[in-house]
């Protein structure tokens, strides 16, 4: 079964999708299960440079839950880019693996491998859902999806994002991230080492509760990315991709 968790009922209402044929087709679950089972990111064993900050001089125990809170945004804006392969667990407990490849901000591109006929990239603007086997190409803002918790540029929490929830110990924190007002509609919650801080799980919980991880599989941080990565130019369109975004 295709996870879901990129997309939640809020993007797909009152947002226009489209795939740039005469018709609009509905996102099917499949599609959504796929789109919205991405973000959970965990395990990763690599950091990009100047994003470990060390607690070690203050002890970790005794640094304040506000003072964590900086810490993972000065972490998180140390991040440019990431490309991993990876394996997905998936609310039913399947697994599926492929490739992401991130940059902030903004920008993320996902394969499944070929043998998947789904495809999801976000290019600054729109997160795009494509369908090969079904030759459908579905355009979301990607601001109303919870892929612009992590991608947007600046990672200030407290303003548009807050943290609802810190929880601490074994060496080990989690932070609960919603958009401002909206916690109703899913959340995303990241999981660090406290010393040194460090990435370990990027987990996704949409409004129906089911919760989505990805594991990072020997990742690469502050890779050049090829320029064309999230580029996407739609096949299927009757225009010659005239209308391509």
């Amino acid at each position: 079964m295709w996870p879901t968790m990129w997309v939640n009922a809020m993007s797909l209402s009152g947002t226009t999708v489209a795939d740039d044929r005469s018709s609009t087709p509905a996102i099917d679950g499949g599609r959504r299960r796929v789109a919205l089972g991405l973000l959970g990111l965990a395990g990763l064993s690599l950091i990009p440079s100047g994003a470990q900050r060390s607690l070690a001089a203050e002890g970790a125990e005794a640094i304040s839950d506000a003072a964590f809170i900086k810490r993972t945004e000065h972490y998180f804006d140390d991040i440019t880019t990431i490309r991993s392969q990876f394996i997905q667990t998936n609310p039913d407990g399947s697994y599926i693996d492929g490739t992401i490849m991130m940059r902030r901000p903004g920008h993320m591109r996902i394969d499944y491998g070929d043998e998947s006929p789904i495809e999801v990239i976000a290019n600054g603007t729109f997160f795009i859902l494509v369908d090969h086997r079904l030759q459908e190409v579905s355009y979301i803002p990607l601001e109303s999806t919870p892929a612009y918790l992590l991608l947007r540029e600046d990672f200030t929490l407290g303003g548009e994002i807050i943290v609802s929830k810190l929880e601490r110990g074994a060496g080990l924190v989690r932070l609960t991230l919603v958009r401002a007002g909206e916690a109703d509609v899913g959340s995303v919650t990241v999981t660090l080492n406290a010393e040194p801080m460090q990435l370990r799980q990027w987990e996704i919980e949409d409004q129906q509760g089911q919760r989505t991880r990805v594991t990072l599989l020997d990742p690469r941080f502050g890779l050049t990315l090829p320029e064309d990565a999230f580029d996407f130019a739609n096949p299927y369109s009757p225009a010659n991709n005239q209308n391509d975004r």
